[in-house]
């Protein structure tokens, strides 16, 4: 069995798969890196130059590739003779004629989820975000205090998709409570009349404890209520 094509990074898993599943079946696999069986998709030099001097456009914009193949392939076109060549990058919109060929816009771009029955934004939408609870959980806070800063309740803490104890059989719960507490000796009088800036030095002291002992920084949220 002979595969011609090279593996594209992120794939390798399941074309490994496949490869082993032929194996089992009795086949012998040749790939890339046994024989010179490589084909490529993509045309040559030469073969690039026999199409533009048969189609012999008056503009070229090159599609495929990284910035610097793009570069390149605008260079190679005006040594070929085509008059005007520009990259055009995600989200611009290019002016194709009359007249000069040009970025002249643009639109919004990037990569879309279908989530549920709605499509929501791919990079840093709900499903980014779902991503990162399961990565690392999620921990509430709420704290309450006097007009001074002064913790006068005990903090209520939530926490999902944590371990239940660290590698020394301590309470997780505990190690947040601790945190809250460091993170409110941490702060300076007028941050702890700040609900801002209590919450915030409280909600990353938890991610620093939580981190020491797990390895992971949760999300974390801080809510302060003053009485």
């Amino acid at each position: 069995m002979v595969f011609s094509s090279r593996t594209i990074p992120g794939n390798e898993k399941a074309i490994g798969q496949v490869h082993n599943d032929l194996a089992a079946l009795g086949c012998d696999i040749i790939v890339d890196g046994d024989q010179l069986v490589h084909v490529t998709g993509h045309p040559r030099r030469d073969e690039l130059k026999q199409l533009y001097d048969l189609v012999r456009p008056e503009a070229l914009i090159p599609m495929h590739g990284e910035m610097r193949h793009l570069v390149e392939h605008t260079k190679f076109a005006k040594q070929c003779g085509i008059k005007q060549s520009t990259v055009v990058l995600n989200g611009e919109m290019a002016h194709l004629g009359p007249g000069e060929l040009r970025i002249i816009d643009e639109v919004p771009h990037g990569r879309m989820h279908i989530d549920g029955y709605l499509e929501v934004p791919g990079f840093d939408g709900p499903a980014h975000q779902r991503k990162r609870l399961g990565f690392a959980g999620i921990v509430t806070v709420a704290l309450v205090v006097d007009g001074a800063g002064n913790i006068i309740a005990d903090p209520a803490i939530i926490a999902h998709g944590l371990p239940q104890f660290n590698d020394h059989d301590e309470l997780f719960i505990n190690i947040i409570d601790d945190a809250v507490q460091a993170g409110w000796d941490r702060l300076s009088r007028r941050e702890k009349r700040d609900d801002a800036a209590l919450g915030e030095g409280v909600r990353r002291q938890i991610r620093r404890g939580v981190s020491q002992a797990w390895g992971k920084k949760p999300i974390c949220y801080v809510t302060v209520s003053r009485l």
